[in-house]
């Protein structure tokens, strides 16, 4: 349904969103279990990598300036997890 409406040129409300995102995370509990808590795991490490290199880059823009930073900024980074907008059923793309 999001990707409908983004399609569409429409955006939904955090908390429609938020919803949404609840009920297909616990479709896809009940229907592969397996790749709801793998789900769970790759959303952490998301969060998790995005921190440290916030982090990271409040680090370098204090020690070496804003330059430094939005070098750093540049780097590759991971994968963001599966949207929210995709169907339960889809396997995770592989790297």
């Amino acid at each position: 349904m999001l990707a409908i409406k983004a399609e569409q040129g429409m955006d939904v409300s955090p908390q429609v969103r938020d919803h949404l995102t609840g009920l297909q995370l616990a479709a896809l509990q009940v229907a592969h279990p397996h790749e709801y808590r793998v789900r769970l795991v790759r959303d952490e490490l998301h969060v998790a990598v995005v921190g440290q290199r916030e982090a990271e880059i409040a680090n370098l823009t204090v020690q070496s300036g804003p330059r430094a930073a939005a070098r750093h900024q540049g780097r590759t980074t991971l994968p963001s997890p599966r949207r929210p907008d995709q169907l339960a059923g889809n396997r995770p793309e592989q790297p």
